[in-house]
């Protein structure tokens, strides 16, 4: 609607201005005269049916006295040449039914239904019931209700609406004549001038001149409409002067610009290109002219759409910034490029775009690329220490307090005799001493192998005689204690390899001592066996097992299933970490097959060369 009123020619905007006043305060003022009349009229019936009520319930009187029901129906029936009432009844003061005149027929239950408490009067849908009382001497001996038929009132409102309508429309009618009147000493100028700019405009004739009709605020409009021709006029001589100096430094500039060893490039409003210097075309890998109408988005990675779109609301909002953006130009190369834009306004404050300068900083970021890399490692070398570090100082910490502690206690304890606390003390010295040696030798171990000065002694070993038989009868006493039954099973012939017979050792001493550690009972086996024209050792156990969570993380340094003070067993994190560069030291893979509470079992591959 608001569109649509916009659109209007001044002529029919005066004319609907007018006739929607002029309409709503004749519809306002009628409405009120039709308010006040319509009030009247009901006013007046109620006060004559009141007196009606009145006079009859004087009649009344006496037949409620003396109990004369005739003598009430009577008083009734004098209302029978009143056309309007169609009812009429009394009753008693107990409020039953003494007598009644019906006209039309109703149920006399009728004014139950009807709450009328505190009321003389009611009007209904078509009918208006009623209420006096019958008194004599100021004693009351009943109500009278008349009903009384509203027709003829609703006949006469009918009269005022048709009339006051009447009246509305001739109003509004004689109104419309005036506004076609009126509304041309307005409207007429103002059109006279609107054709004369067109004309102007379409002949781009500035010395054409408009004809002041009035002194009025129109006819200023006109004076200042030729004043302004004047001054375009004076302008236009002016121009030839005024076009070519800007021609020449339109020259200057652009050759200043064009020479310039940064990139410089000119955005409208959207962010396309409207200009770009021959620098900024070698970043982009373009001809001249190429970038023109293109968004800078057609060449930014995906990834930097994001911030460009953000420095762009910068520059709507008129602030200038420095950052940076990664592209990949028209010759498929990866460049980064160091933007300073700058919002750029027209002569009315306007924003219109932006003005950019271009740097190439590719070789900047590719060294600061390789110096956070290098930072990275450092700080996952320096991690490792850190873990490697807390880890160890828990380790060997530990075992010494042991071996402190019960030191301390044989000095106190020590005697002739060698008694039975004394020997378990023994035990848990050497215990905790070879611990700590244990310890100690993967930690020197683990450090030889990262700094690449483990040395490979490689020679022809037997895995039967030289290795695994050796270890089985080193660890059949420590399974023994444990109630565990260690089973070794060999399955072919030639055991021999090439390798390093201190780390293939290394291999399965760890990996027995897992397999008990772990495993509270049952067996351990081990099995010698040939795949193809490799050699394959399995060790298998039923202890505890490995998640399926942390196979991924099995062999990596200083890792647990079960990490803290709290786990359940001791361990550094180091042993499969080792058996793990073990077996790349000597041509073996390792592999591993485990369910939790089900047992594992890991295979050790030496590959044939």
């Amino acid at each position: 609607m608001r569109k649509f009123l916009k659109n209007l020619s001044i002529k029919n905007k005066l004319t609907t201005l007018v006739l929607t006043v002029v309409i709503v305060v004749t519809v306002l003022g009628l409405s009120v005269m039709l308010y006040f009349d319509v009030t009247k009229t009901r006013d007046v019936m109620v006060e004559n049916s009141l007196l009606k009520a009145k006079l009859v319930s004087q009649y009344c009187v006496t037949a409620l006295i003396f109990d004369r029901k005739d003598g009430a129906e009577d008083a009734l029936k004098k209302l029978s040449a009143d056309q309007d009432v169609s009812n009429s009844f009394v009753f008693d003061r107990n409020n039953h039914l003494f007598a009644a005149y019906n006209k039309t027929p109703i149920d006399s239950s009728f004014f139950s239904t009807i709450d009328m408490r505190g009321k003389r009067f009611q009007f209904g849908e078509d009918y208006l019931v009623v209420k006096h009382p019958i008194i004599f001497e100021k004693k009351n001996y009943g109500t009278l209700f008349l009903r009384v038929n509203t027709s003829s009132i609703q006949s006469e409102i009918k009269s005022l609406v048709i009339t006051v309508g009447m009246i509305g429309l001739s109003i509004i009618f004689v109104a419309y004549l005036l506004v076609l009147w009126m509304q041309s000493f307005i409207s007429n100028p103002i059109t006279n001038l609107s054709k004369a700019v067109k004309e102007i405009s379409d002949k781009s004739d500035f010395s054409h001149r408009v004809i002041k009709q009035a002194n009025d605020e129109i006819g200023v409009l006109y004076d200042e409409f030729n004043n302004m021709l004047e001054q375009i006029n004076l302008k236009n001589s002016q121009k030839a002067v005024v076009e070519d100096a800007l021609r020449f430094s339109k020259q200057r500039y652009k050759e200043l610009v064009q020479n310039m060893g940064e990139g410089i490039a000119l955005f409208d409003s959207e962010g396309k290109f409207l200009f770009t210097n021959q620098a900024a075309d070698l970043l982009f890998g373009v001809k001249e002219g190429e970038l023109i109408g293109k968004d800078i988005f057609s060449y930014a990675v995906p990834e930097q759409h994001k911030l460009i779109s953000e420095e762009r609301e910068k520059r709507r909002s008129g602030e200038k910034s420095t950052y940076e953006i990664k592209i990949a130009n028209q010759k498929n190369e990866t460049k980064y490029l160091l933007l300073t834009a700058t919002p750029k306004y027209n002569d009315n404050g306007d924003f219109e775009g932006s003005f950019s300068i271009l740097r190439d900083i590719t070789d900047r970021k590719l060294v600061e690329y390789e110096l956070l890399k290098a930072k990275e490692q450092a700080e996952i070398s320096n991690k490792f220490k850190s873990e490697f570090l807390a880890q160890m100082s828990h380790e060997i910490r530990s075992p010494l307090n042991v071996i402190l502690s019960f030191t301390s206690l044989l000095k106190e304890e020590i005697g002739t005799d060698l008694t039975l606390e004394m020997k378990t003390s023994f035990d848990c010295i050497n215990s905790g001493a070879k611990r700590i040696i244990r310890t100690i030798d993967m930690i020197l171990s683990m450090a030889e192998i990262q700094t690449g000065t483990f040395e490979v002694v490689p020679k022809i070993i037997d895995l039967d005689s030289d290795i695994l038989r050796c270890l089985v009868k080193e660890y059949s006493h420590t399974a023994k204690q444990k109630g565990l039954l260690l089973n070794y099973n060999k399955k072919l012939d030639l055991t021999r390899i090439f390798a390093d017979e201190y780390s293939v050792a290394q291999i399965f001493s760890n990996l027995l001592d897992n397999a008990i550690k772990y495993t509270k009972g049952g067996t351990i086996d081990i099995v010698l066996r040939k795949t193809g024209k490799n050699i394959c050792i399995d060790v298998t156990d039923t202890g505890i097992g490995i998640s399926k969570e942390y196979l991924p993380n099995l062999f990596n340094a200083f890792s647990q299933e079960e990490m803290g003070y709290n786990r359940r067993f001791d361990g550094n994190g180091l042993g499969l970490a080792l058996v793990k560069k073990y077996c790349e030291l000597n041509n073996a893979v390792i592999n591993v097959k485990s369910e939790k509470d089900s047992g594992t079992t890991f295979t050790v591959e030496f590959l044939s060369t």
